[in-house]
């Protein structure tokens, strides 16, 4: 199966994705929440919202995330807040139209 695009993203709210660190560390996300698809000129965005445990990473950092069904794929993720032993992460996706 190949990278999951925006709809298979927006379509997982609430899934598990596994992150994989450089240094081969694992933990598990869930994807909390997307933003709609935003085009402009020949080009579409997207924000992505995750949710890690305590022991998932904390640095900004490319990571290489699994969502079930989908081949892996490397992710540019931000830590942008923590709460309650969580911390959260956002992914943006810039991407030409196809």
């Amino acid at each position: 199966m190949s990278a999951p695009d925006y709809n298979d993203w927006a379509g997982s709210i609430g899934a598990r994705v596994t992150l994989t660190a450089p240094d081969g560390r694992t933990a598990d996300l869930e994807l909390s929440s997307s933003t709609d698809l935003i085009a402009f000129g020949d080009f579409e965005s997207f924000t992505l919202t995750f949710i890690g445990r305590a022991d998932a990473p904390t640095e900004q950092s490319t990571y290489n995330l699994t969502l079930d069904g989908h081949e892996p794929l490397d992710v540019f993720l931000v830590p942008v807040g923590a709460r309650e032993g969580a911390t959260e992460f956002e992914a943006v996706f810039n991407q030409r139209k196809e």
